[in-house]
Parts: C-alpha cells; structure tokens; sequence
C-alpha cells in the first residue's frame, strides 16, 4: 500500500503479480486493442515524459483527474470528470458501469453508498478506472483512483498492473506518475466505452519459478508476445540458498539474429549483499521499449551470482508484432 499525504481523489494508475506454476501462459485480458491500446500509449507517454501536476495543468489532488484525462484522450467514453474517486464511482454506478468487488457501504463528504452485490463474474480490463482504499478506513469509500493497463486472472478477484497519477511527494504539487500493482485494496471498476478492433493483435505474458542447487526464482513475470517498442513491468522475487547472499542481478534484452546469435540492447547491472531480492525494485531500469523492431524474437535473461560465486540465470524468449 502507497504512502499518502491526501485522503480523496488522490489518483495513481498502477500496475500485478500472479503465482502460477512454472511455465504458465497468462489471458490476454490484459491488453486489449482499439482505444485500449491507445489509453495504455497515452498513461506511458506521460510517465515517460516525467510529467506532472503543473505540466498537466492540474492545480489541485489529480490521481481521478489523470485517469480521466488519459481516457478521453484515447477516445473513450468517460462517465465522470469528477477530481474525487467517491464521486467518480456515484457517477459510474449512476450510469450502470461500476462493478463492484468490495461490498461495503460508505459515507464521506456528504456522498454515501449503500452495500452493494459483489459483481464476481466481471474481469477488469484494461482501460478501466479503478478505485483503491489506501487508508485503511473502508467506511470512508475509496480514497485512490489508478487506470488498469494490464491484467492477470480472471474475475473480480484478478490483479491489476497500473499506472498512476499524484504519486509520492509531499502533496499533489510535487507528486509524480508511476506504476504499481493492486488486488486486496481494489473497491471495484469503473468501465469507460471502447470501440475495440476484434481482430488485433493481443500481448501475452507468463509468470515463471525456476531452481538450482544455489538460486531460487518465483513468481517471476515475462513477456511472451508483445507490441514493439512498448514496456513491461517485471515482477518476481530471487532467493540464494544454502545460506548464501545475492552479489549481483544483470537483466539482459537482447535481440536474436537470423543466424542464432543475440546482440544486446539494453543492460541493468545491480550489486547487493542480500539473501532475496525483489525484481520490481529495478522495473523503470530495464527498458522492454528497447526491443523496437516488430516481427522480431528477443531474449529476456536474468543472471545472478551468488557469494560462493555461483551464477544462475533465467531466460525466456518473446515476439514483437
């Protein structure tokens, strides 16, 4: 849970992990196209360019003025333009477009919402505006507003990779865009309209665990398929074994040529002295964007050596479309 200094429509958009056995295939639920597509391109084109509340022209808490701004941005259709999460919820539950995972009534400022049904069968999508408790006090109402760009599971009860607007600082003047991952504090999810192409082209992803006799990986994320040039957030955690610590974490992309051999395009090297070692902490360091070059197959390799100065690696290749 995110540390706030602002109650209300504090807006973040925030990003998930999911446990899954080996070698698992995740739904592409995660990233659907059309204008889908695009509020993803509009959330990383202002992460990317370091924006702000000053830059974006918000002079107030500016985590629900965010999310809306990159929906109508990517052509969708928004119910609400409201700076509160509280009232951005009223305005979608009003046009039928909430569902709910967390069935607690609530009061605040004025506004209040009865219990309402657990809507079990809906999976988030992405594009969608979720609202997240962040303060711990479930009779206030949802205190964060994030925008979902990619999913895992299915269900009400799926985890929610988002970026988020209004992050950090210490008040929304100096806050900043970032991304995180939601499942326990999710209220529930608003739905914006989307004309979605059908027939586009999906990403996948996978969450994978490997082991020797010296290192443990878990849970950890990859892509599978996946749009040139676009990001991915790694998530996952490494253990050493037998008593011994993780020295150094080196995080590869590398390209594959047409003869079998790899050229690298991008590189993160971290030392520590660590017995586990979680992989979300270097996420804005390795650069998925790199791997531009559509229809083509990529690497992603993580290798670690421990202090008996053993090296253990994880690798997966991945398509660009």
């Amino acid at each position: 849970m995110k540390k706030m200094n602002f109650k209300k429509a504090i807006a973040t958009l925030t990003v998930v992990t999911a446990m899954i056995s080996n070698v698992a295939v995740l739904p592409a639920s995660a990233a659907t196209y059309g204008t889908r597509e695009k509020v993803v391109e509009v959330a990383e084109k202002y992460l990317n360019a370091g924006a702000n509340a000053k830059s974006m022209g918000f002079s107030d808490q500016w985590c629900a003025l965010f999310a809306h701004k990159c929906v109508t941005e990517a052509g969708g259709k928004d119910y609400s333009s409201s700076a509160s999460t509280t009232s951005t919820l009223l305005d979608y539950r009003k046009a039928g477009k909430y569902h709910a995972k967390r069935t607690t009534s609530w009061s605040y400022g004025g506004k209040s919402c009865p219990a309402l049904s657990k809507d079990t069968n809906y999976t988030p999508k992405v594009g969608d505006i979720a609202l997240i408790e962040n303060n711990n006090n479930w009779s206030d109402g949802p205190d964060h507003t994030v925008l979902v760009v990619r999913v895992e599971g299915t269900g009400i009860n799926a985890t929610i990779y988002t970026i988020e607007g209004n992050l950090g600082g210490t008040g929304w003047w100096d806050s900043h865009i970032g991304r995180d991952y939601w499942c326990n504090q999710v209220w529930g999810y608003c739905s914006p309209d989307y004309s979605d192409s059908s027939n586009s082209q999906k990403p996948t992803s996978g969450v994978g665990n490997y082991s020797d006799a010296n290192v443990k990986f878990s849970s950890v994320t990859y892509p599978i398929k996946q749009k040139a040039g676009s990001t991915f957030s790694v998530y996952g955690t490494i253990q050493a074994l037998n008593g011994k610590n993780i020295k150094q974490v080196v995080v590869d992309i590398d390209e594959k040529r047409s003869n079998g051999s790899y050229v690298n395009v991008d590189r993160t090297t971290r030392t520590m002295n660590t017995a586990s070692y979680n992989l979300h902490s270097i996420d804005d360091r390795i650069w998925f964007n790199r791997a531009s070059k559509a229809n083509t197959t990529y690497r992603y390799k993580i290798t670690v050596t421990t202090s008996n100065g053993k090296v253990a690696s994880f690798t997966r290749e991945f398509k660009t479309f």
